[in-house]
């Protein structure tokens, strides 16, 4: 990622910032969990194991067809489709069945039947170990936040499905969080103010001053960092990428946290 953030003068120390910090939020996907690969390939894995071929050219167009597939049935059922009435497994299918039929795997080469059960095996899959991974430090940088401020509330807000809370078990995230939200259960969807006021509501201690007192962690500038800002909160873009160059708000590992 290459953005260009707005610098910010912060009138208190960095260990004055930390010690009056009541609330923690930290996306999910990019930030403290990342997939073991891209859709496209987990797709033609699946598919493979049930007995169809995928050459390596099709995987490719299969990742490629997944950004359209995703992009669309978020556009026409928000929020996994609560407000069109489509179950979440029904909401998955169709991106399952999109991202093929893109990639040119028409009816006869997969049928309807085997494409559901295509769809139903990715949907297990993608609430376990076997699609995400912890990324980076995020265990021990939350472990840290813990022993330090034990006081302070730490949890997950995504625009992911009610998957979540069994997927940060499973990856032994969750005994460290609070909470955890997601847009499919809150009905809402980042980078709306309002789900950052239910992280709020969330905090065992009063939150008076957001801008002070609670603070968002994400990788994605408008649905993260903005978003945030925007809600009142203060925030800070992880970027494992590049280097922050001195930047207040840009990480390049969630160990910095307790640097603030």
């Amino acid at each position: 990622m290459n953005y260009t953030l707005l610098r910010s003068v912060s009138l208190m120390s960095s260990s004055k910032m930390f010690s009056q910090l009541k609330l923690i939020t930290f996306d999910a996907k990019d930030t403290i969990i990342e997939l073991t690969k891209n859709p496209g390939e987990h797709y033609a894995d699946i598919a493979r194991r049930h007995g169809f071929q995928v050459n390596d050219q099709e995987e490719q167009g299969l990742a490629n067809s997944f950004k359209t597939a995703f992009s669309n049935a978020n556009k026409h059922h928000v929020c996994f489709g609560r407000d069109t009435g489509l179950s979440l497994i029904d909401w998955w299918t169709l991106v399952v069945t999109q991202t093929f039929r893109g990639a040119n795997f028409s009816q006869d080469r997969i049928p309807v039947k085997d494409m559901n059960e295509i769809a139903l095996q990715a949907y297990n899959e993608y609430a376990t170990s076997v699609c995400w991974r912890v990324k980076g430090d995020a265990i021990p940088s939350l472990e840290k936040i813990r022993s330090l401020r034990p006081d302070i509330t730490m949890g997950v807000i995504s625009n992911g499905d009610d998957r979540l809370d069994y997927l940060l078990d499973q990856l032994q995230l969750r005994p460290l969080l609070d909470f955890s939200i997601d847009s499919f259960t809150a009905q809402l969807e980042k980078p709306d103010k309002r789900i950052f006021d239910m992280a709020i509501g969330k905090s065992r201690l009063p939150i008076t001053d957001p801008g002070s007192e609670a603070i968002h962690v994400g990788d994605d500038i408008k649905q993260d960092f903005e978003a945030a800002r925007n809600a009142g909160w203060r925030a800070l873009l992880l970027d494992t990428s590049n280097p922050s160059n001195g930047n207040p708000d840009q990480i390049v590992s969630l160990s910095q946290v307790i640097n603030l």
